[in-house]
């Protein structure tokens, strides 16, 4: 396997992680669609007899996934600086114009040292180091022809609260999880 993607099967497996912690559940995108994943969650639901039946609930978030290492961001006042590919940054444009299910990027940030991305103890596994989710705040699409320079703030990492919290204030609508 390329380095690349074992960058990107352990970023899915850091969501995937994040997700099942707090009862979500991960649904892989289309290929080349931009979207690598769709945030969803089950509800619970009464039926006329009485019973009560788990259902998939109507909300989802969309998720594009990216990994880098430290040496291919700058940190720079409070921000992580990334050159995101044009054609990524306009999906989230995109997205964010139709209103209804945002996509937002998450960036995972490995260690320089491939030793340290993966390592295993007596009693824990650690996945190193952080992801941090982007959600413009701009609504025009880019022309350039290969890459924009993106700012997210380091306050912006994905904990155990991230969908939780977070993805409400997108989708006013979004269960909380207990």
């Amino acid at each position: 396997m390329t380095e690349e993607k074992i960058k990107e099967a352990l970023s899915n497996n850091y969501i995937g992680v994040i997700a099942a912690r707090n009862g979500f559940f991960l649904v892989k995108g289309e290929h080349d669609s931009g979207i690598d994943f769709s945030v969803k969650y089950h509800i619970t639901r009464i039926q006329p007899s009485g019973k009560t039946r788990e259902t998939e609930a109507p909300y989802s978030c969309n998720l594009q996934l990216k990994a880098t290492t430290e040496k291919s961001i700058k940190i720079k006042k409070g921000h992580i600086i990334y050159d995101l590919r044009v054609e990524n940054y306009n999906d989230l444009i995109y997205h964010k114009s139709l209103g209804n299910t945002p996509l937002v990027l998450i960036l995972f940030v490995l260690p320089f040292d491939k030793l340290k991305w993966v390592e295993i103890f007596d009693d824990k596994l650690y996945l190193s180091k952080n992801a941090f989710w982007y959600y413009p705040d701009k609504d025009d699409e880019v022309k350039n022809s290969s890459t924009v320079r993106i700012k997210i703030p380091i306050e912006n990492k994905v904990n155990f609260d991230f969908f939780n919290e977070r993805i409400k204030t997108w989708i006013p609508e979004w269960k909380l999880i207990d």
